[in-house]
């Protein structure tokens, strides 16, 4: 009699995934209006954000907005919806380092990180100056 119990059990159980999702407390991209246009300054996560959206919608105007020329030219052409996380940025520190913003996703050949470097200031607005892919 444990035998069905177990079994039912581990069927109301892998059902409240699929209804409730997994989380994986990674947390929400910034809510920001991406434009070909941006109101100076721009902030770090709002470059990071309108890049990664310039370049899953193929849209150089975008990219160009608020990445350096030929930012996303080593990228791989993206898929309509790669549904990659947003990771964050790491806060700045005292020297004038780029701040590092996240994407992370799984993919066919398994998990793939873009870190995009974001380099400005609050007074000047920042942009996205390189993407590299981590595999």
């Amino acid at each position: 009699m444990g035998a069905p119990r177990r079994r039912r059990a581990a069927v109301l159980v892998a059902a409240l995934v699929l209804i409730t999702g997994c989380t994986t407390g990674a947390p929400e991209p910034p809510d920001v209006t991406c434009t070909t246009d941006p109101a100076e300054p721009v902030g770090a996560e709002e470059a990071a954000v309108c890049l990664y959206e310039g370049w899953v919608a193929t849209d150089a105007a975008l990219v160009d907005a608020y990445g350096a020329p030929g930012v996303t030219e080593e990228l791989p052409v993206a898929v309509d919806d790669p549904q990659m996380r947003w990771g964050g940025c790491a806060q700045p520190g005292e020297t004038p380092e780029p701040v590092v913003c996240t994407w992370t996703g799984a993919f066919g050949n398994g998990q793939v990180t873009l870190e995009m470097a974001v380099q400005g200031t609050d007074a000047d607005g920042y942009r996205v100056t390189e993407v590299t892919v981590v595999r």
